[in-house]
């Protein structure tokens, strides 16, 4: 179902519509995490990350001004940021 949702809104090329979905995947991986539902949680993390490449890949037009000025650059930097945390969490 969340890969589809990830479908859709590509096609439609939203990047904003994706910040909710990987959200949402990493706060249910991060919740099976903690209840020691390790396969659960890598699946989740995982699918998490295939939004986050998919918002990444999305041509969107910035102001170019940075994180603190630009909802785009400051979604971007989010999406950066979440992609080495879970990397990081998944090596471990």
């Amino acid at each position: 179902m969340m890969l589809l949702l990830v479908q859709q809104c590509c096609s439609r090329g939203t990047f904003i519509d994706i910040v909710p979905l990987e959200q949402d995947a990493f706060d249910r991986a991060y919740n099976r995490d903690v209840e020691g539902a390790q396969a659960d949680a890598i699946k989740l993390y995982r699918m998490g990350l295939n939004i986050v490449y998919e918002g990444l890949s999305l041509q969107v037009q910035s102001s170019g001004l940075g994180a603190g000025y630009s909802n785009v650059a400051k979604w971007r930097d989010d999406m950066n940021t979440w992609q080495q945390h879970v990397l990081s969490r998944l090596v471990a």
